[in-house]
């Protein structure tokens, strides 16, 4: 899984993140042989991985089924595509669902890849063992901390993707008529100018809150 390949950036995102709130800000290989150091060396840079690949992989799948239905709905079987009001609210929607079924994932992916003070607070052989040992300890809301910043930073970002890669993908068909809006071709240039239109958030607001240092989800 390409997740799994990248988890290294993940580690250090969240450790930069971390160590930011703190006031224990460092330069990039600094942060690097920190983790290194704490852990089992390199390897360390993979922790929360299998959490990742569960999230990624459970939250594309969702976000994409949840897309579909409601593309169906507003199509009302008709087979015309929604405006973009419409596409933008569908994109929103799929993302929040996604987002919100995937955080307890998240806070575990989060957890598991602390590291520093926080790393003695969580410290989980797997998965399942720290959904179990955070609802027990903290309470099944535990596991939702942070939602409300990470619907934040997904959903509007997603809304306005999917609304500029559908009017794109149906604009590129329009001028090109011998291209398809399905083609590989055109969904890589809508989506590719879709992405770089959309960049609105980050998911950073989230971090703190999944480690413990914010409220939960009300």
């Amino acid at each position: 899984s390409v997740s799994a390949v990248l988890q290294p950036f993940d580690t250090l995102r969240t450790r930069l993140q971390a160590d930011a709130t703190t006031g224990t800000a460092r330069p990039v290989g600094a942060t690097l042989r920190a983790i290194a150091a704490e852990g089992h060396g390199v390897s360390s840079l993979w922790r929360g991985s299998t959490a990742t690949v569960l999230r990624v992989g459970g939250g594309a799948g969702l976000h994409f089924f949840s897309l579909q239905l409601l593309r169906g709905a507003a199509a009302g079987g008709s087979g015309q595509r929604p405006q973009w009001v419409g596409d933008a609210a569908m994109g929103g929607t799929a993302r929040a669902v996604a987002v919100f079924a995937m955080c307890p994932l998240t806070t575990v992916k989060t957890r598991m890849e602390a590291s520093g003070a926080a790393a003695s607070r969580f410290s989980y052989a797997s998965v399942p063992e720290a959904l179990a040992s955070i609802s027990r300890r903290e309470g099944v809301r535990a596991l939702w901390r942070g939602v409300l910043p990470a619907l934040g930073a997904n959903a509007p970002f997603s809304a306005v993707h999917y609304a500029c890669y559908s009017r794109l993908q149906a604009e590129i068909a329009r001028r090109r008529p011998a291209s398809s809006p399905s083609s590989p071709a055109t969904n890589f240039a809508a989506g590719g100018v879709a992405s770089a239109l959309a960049t609105l958030a980050l998911p950073s607001p989230s971090t703190r809150c999944q480690e413990g240092g914010g409220d939960t989800v009300r």
